[in-house]
Formats: C-alpha cells, sequence, structure tokens
C-alpha cells in the first residue's frame, strides 16, 4: 500500500511537472514520452515535393516577418483557393480562427521549420485546418500549435487542430498538433453528407489538447497507422484516441488502428462509447486495435455500449479486436468496460500484457476476471 501511494504521487507530480516542461519525468514508465519525438518524415517529404507546388511564400505581403507574430490567414487561403498544390514557407504563420480550408483534389507540404500557430480567440469553436466535402486530399507535416494557453474565453470545447468532416480519400502523413481548444484531430461527417471515407493518417502526434488527441465520430474506413497521443487534459473525454459518435446516422466501420501509443491521459487512452448509435436503425461496427501501448492514462482502454438507450429495439453489431496490447501503470483500469451488453457486440482482446498500478504484472487469468467482474452475463467476449 505504502508502494501504490508512493507510486501515485510520484506519477501526479512528473505529470504536471512534465506539461507544463519544468524537468523531465524519471520513472520509468515516464520515460516512455521521451523516445516518442516527432519527426517529419523524408519519404513522405520526397513524394510531396515531387509534385509542382506553389511557393507560400510568394504570395506573402512585402516586408512579410518570419517569426509568427503576424496574421497572413487572407494571403494564404488565397493561394490555396487556386494552386492544386502548395508548399508552405519554412518558418511560423499565425492563422486566426477562421482557419484554412482545403479543398478537393489538393497536396500540401510543411517543409522543416513550419508551423502554423493560432492566434488567441474567443471562440469556442474553430478548426486551423478545416476538409470539408472533399476529398483526394494529401498533407505532409503539418505542425499546429492552438490557443490553449492564451485562449481569450471560456466556454466551448472544439477547437481543432485538423477537422475532417464528410470528406473521401485523405491522407495526412505526420501531423503534430498541440494545445489546441478542442481536439488534435477531429474525424466527422454530416447528416446530409454522410461519413467521412477513406482516411488515412500516418504518425500523428497530438499532446497536451484540452480535450482529446483525437477524436473519430464518424468514418468509414480508417487507417490511424503510428499514432501517438499523450497529456491530453481540460475537458471531458480527456482521451488519447476517442471512438464516439455524435447521432444515430454516424457510421463507426472499417477503423484499423495499428501500434498506437497513448500516455498520461486522465480519461483513457483509447475509448470507444457507441451508445449515441442507438436512435435509428440497426448499426454495424468493426474497430481493429493492434499492439496499443499504454502508460498511466487513468484507464488504458474504455468500452461503453448499454442497449437501454435502444428506443425500438435497434442492436448494434459487430467486432472490436484488440490484440497484443501492453497496459501499464492505470490508476483505474487497463480496460474499463462500461454496461456492455449488447449481445450482438464481440469484444475479442488477444495476449494482453498488464501491469497494475503498484507494477505487479498481472497473469492473464487474473486480468480476466477483473474485467468480467464488470462486463455482465449478457456480454460477448474472449480474452485469450
Amino acid at each position: 500500500m505504502l508502494f501504490r501511494i508512493s507510486f501515485l504521487l510520484i506519477a501526479l507530480f512528473s505529470f504536471k511537472a512534465c506539461r507544463n516542461g519544468e524537468v523531465k519525468a524519471q520513472e520509468p514508465a515516464m520515460v516512455f514520452v521521451e523516445q516518442l519525438e516527432w519527426r517529419p518524415s523524408p519519404a513522405e517529404n520526397f513524394l510531396a515535393s515531387t509534385e509542382k507546388s506553389f511557393d507560400v511564400e510568394s504570395i506573402l505581403p512585402d516586408g512579410y516577418v518570419k517569426d509568427g507574430s503576424v496574421d497572413y490567414t487572407a494571403h494564404i487561403q488565397e493561394a490555396i483557393f487556386k494552386h492544386p498544390n502548395l508548399k508552405f514557407p519554412p518558418f511560423p504563420i499565425k492563422i486566426n480562427d477562421k482557419g484554412l480550408k482545403i479543398g478537393s483534389n489538393q497536396t500540401i507540404t510543411f517543409p522543416e521549420g513550419s508551423e502554423l500557430r493560432l492566434e488567441p480567440t474567443t471562440e469556442g469553436k474553430y478548426a486551423v485546418l478545416e476538409i470539408r466535402n472533399a476529398e483526394n486530399v494529401k498533407i505532409f507535416n503539418p505542425v499546429i500549435i492552438g490557443d490553449r494557453d492564451n485562449h481569450l474565453g471560456s466556454t466551448g470545447e472544439w477547437g481543432m487542430g485538423i477537422r475532417i468532416v464528410s470528406s473521401k480519400n485523405i491522407e495526412i502523413y505526420n501531423p503534430k498538433v498541440s494545445k489546441c481548444w478542442g481536439d488534435g484531430l477531429y474525424i466527422a461527417g454530416h447528416p446530409d453528407h454522410g461519413p467521412s471515407r477513406n482516411v488515412k493518417i500516418v504518425n500523428a502526434y497530438c499532446r497536451d489538447n484540452r480535450r482529446n488527441g483525437i477524436s473519430v465520430i464518424s468514418v468509414d474506413g480508417l487507417k490511424l497507422i503510428s499514432p501517438y497521443s499523450g497529456y491530453n487534459d481540460g475537458i471531458d473525454p480527456k482521451s488519447g484516441i476517442d471512438i464516439e459518435p455524435n447521432r444515430p446516422t454516424d457510421q463507426i466501420r472499417n477503423i484499423e488502428v495499428v501500434n498506437p501509443q497513448t500516455e498520461y491521459n486522465p480519461g483513457t487512452g483509447i475509448s470507444i462509447g457507441i451508445n449515441k448509435l442507438y436512435g435509428s436503425g440497426n448499426q454495424q461496427i468493426n474497430i481493429e486495435v493492434q499492439q496499443h501501448i499504454d502508460y498511466g492514462s487513468m484507464n488504458a482502454f474504455l468500452i461503453s455500449c448499454a442497449n437501454k438507450y435502444s428506443r425500438m429495439g435497434e442492436r448494434v453489431s459487430g467486432t472490436i479486436n484488440i490484440t497484443d496490447p501492453v497496459w501499464k501503470y492505470n490508476a483505474n483500469a487497463a480496460l474499463s468496460v462500461f454496461k456492455f451488453r449488447e449481445p450482438a457486440l464481440y469484444l475479442n482482446v488477444t495476449d494482453p500484457k498488464v501491469t497494475d498500478i503498484a507494477g505487479k504484472n498481472l497473469s492473464k487469468e487474473a486480468f480476466k476476471q477483473t474485467v468480467e467482474a464488470k462486463m455482465g452475463s449478457n456480454s460477448k467476449y474472449m480474452i485469450k
């Protein structure tokens, strides 16, 4: 018990100190983040640079500055409207809360040194980059810094770094998004235009955003390859990756999350909450999560699907497969299951490696017993 209390105190101190940039953590669990520094990928840079790209720097006004202190949103948006392929300048640029709207058939490259810094705003809803009703978009190495540290208002939770809505064939490589008033990355649909489709995000790095690192609201076909999401806190759910529809018409289909790494999110490393899919007709979901690593989040993984929200007997069916997870030092639970009693929905957890808050490695049987105690007799699951 004394060890557990000491560990919690050390973790709490280290969490606050690391978030403020005051000290580097010394506990073994905290070393995890030090190994996950964002780097732009030379391979993706090369792919983007082989296409003829308009140099955004050439459209900036005479006497432009390179320190991110002057708002050039209007100039850059004009360039985006006119040119399908663009290359941003290799220095910081201030963007206002109107953000930048990306259209169809565009390729945008951010070279080393590029940053989009949001000008402090009172708005509770914004997107620094927005892809809405668009298709065939590629973005390479965007670095986005939100305004959570100097936000001028106190309401709202929808300030996003990159927002994708009802768009298809979207590829984003190496996005680094921090300090947004809401989420780092937001992937959704619209009732009139359907879900986003065929979205691929590679090597996302989301840290210190006020709500979630990555939110998945409505999508059919999503690949999240090697995302990192840590220290996202301020307003619920406070998760690394949150898969949570907003309405019964949303879709959570064909989602693949490969090698995700999450840590020290006060909510959950990865959460799946699908209660709001009830209310229309039957829904089917399928989610694959492979080799998830979480250190020190309140819960490493959380799932909620309560069929009490069913209005006319509709059902949510499908599978959630979690393969080879490594879950360590979670204050509440490695796997938290809340009212998972939908008989048509199956949960499979394969080869989990779990270390509890006191540093004890749990056997598979001991882990299984802790999960079964909360799942309920109607749950369809397998831990193997």
